[in-house]
């Protein structure tokens, strides 16, 4: 009779597990299923914390990405906010609302803000004017003496330079604008006679 190896009760020479504590007698003791498990799920994340990192420090974009709101607008001025959710630097080479369709008209506003940069995760709002002409009035639902006149489409488009892929990258944003607005007016005046 041999002594059991974890409980010390009496158990046969060649058994392989004890009675009394279940405990393993052969090479089987040295791996435990609580052990080998937890052992194996600390190699799996110590693995994937080796692997995962750098593989998404790669991955990670670090082009700029703007993004565009219109916060309010009249005639003679437009107020925008522009944030960068991308990773890099943006500067912004110019800013103007497009009238019509895709021959539409262009109408520069806030010269004083091209050239300004954008940081990473950064939010600047513009009052933009246009120094020639009137800005298209962007619709609003606020605006409830405007509901019964025409809307036609025009978009704020901002390009602006992406420094780590040396290019300049367009972002337009559509919108709906009143046909009161001057130039909207002056397009369709053009267009129809």
């Amino acid at each position: 009779m041999a002594n059991c190896l974890s409980c010390k009760v009496k158990i046969n020479d060649n058994a392989k597990k004890c009675h009394a504590c279940q405990s393993w007698q052969n090479w089987k003791r040295y791996f435990d299923s609580s052990n080998l498990v937890l052992g194996a799920f600390l190699l799996l994340i110590t693995f994937l914390g080796v692997i995962f990192q750098p593989l998404m420090e790669f991955m990670q974009d670090e082009s700029p990405k703007i993004e565009a709101a219109i916060l309010s607008s009249s005639p003679q001025t437009i107020d925008v906010m522009i944030s960068n959710v991308g990773g890099s630097v943006a500067g912004i080479v110019d800013m103007y609302m497009n009238v019509g369709d895709k021959d539409g008209f262009n109408v520069p506003a806030g010269k004083d803000s091209w050239g300004n940069l954008v940081k990473p995760m950064e939010t600047l709002s513009f009052r933009l004017e246009s120094d020639y002409y009137a800005i298209p009035t962007v619709a609003n639902r606020n605006h409830k003496s405007f509901d019964s006149i025409d809307k036609g489409e025009c978009k704020f488009v901002i390009n602006f330079k992406s420094f780590t892929e040396d290019r300049v990258i367009n972002h337009e944003k559509k919108l709906s604008c009143y046909n009161i607005s001057p130039t909207l007016q002056a397009i369709e005046d053009l267009r129809f006679n």
